[in-house]
């Protein structure tokens, strides 16, 4: 099946299947982002040392979360963006929502490296706190 029959079949000859396509998966993309950004802050708010496997998987939660959330964003991008490659009539109605999902990426980005410097963080605290 080439490219446009798989586009045609996907959101037929119309915008509006095109932008339901988009609305679900960008409701889907800001559900697991919010969930993931949830779990970030309950595990930055677990303190003591019996939280600890427990603060790690909350910050592996949120890290599984988040890369959900990315995957499907980095999906839906090339999805529409290989539709309006192929499609002339919706090329220009979709590229405001194309631009949307380009502003995801570096929020997420900005969320995964929160999550990283928390790790890194407790790390360090841990290891001075042991000497």
């Amino acid at each position: 099946m080439s490219e446009e029959e798989q586009a045609t079949t996907m959101f037929g000859d119309s915008t509006y299947k095109s932008l339901m396509f988009y609305n679900t998966t960008i409701r889907n993309v800001g559900l697991y982002t919010s969930i993931a950004v949830a779990l970030l802050g309950y595990a930055t708010r677990l303190k003591g040392d019996k939280s600890k496997i427990t603060k790690f998987f909350f910050l592996l939660a949120s890290t599984a979360f988040l890369s959900i959330a990315m995957y499907l964003n980095y999906i839906m991008y090339n999805i529409l963006h290989e539709y309006r490659q192929v499609s002339d009539k919706n090329q220009e109605d979709l590229k405001p929502w194309m631009n949307i999902s380009m502003v995801i990426f570096p929020i997420h980005a900005v969320i995964f490296a929160m999550i990283i410097g928390y790790v890194i963080m407790n790390i360090g605290w841990h290891i001075k706190n042991r000497k």
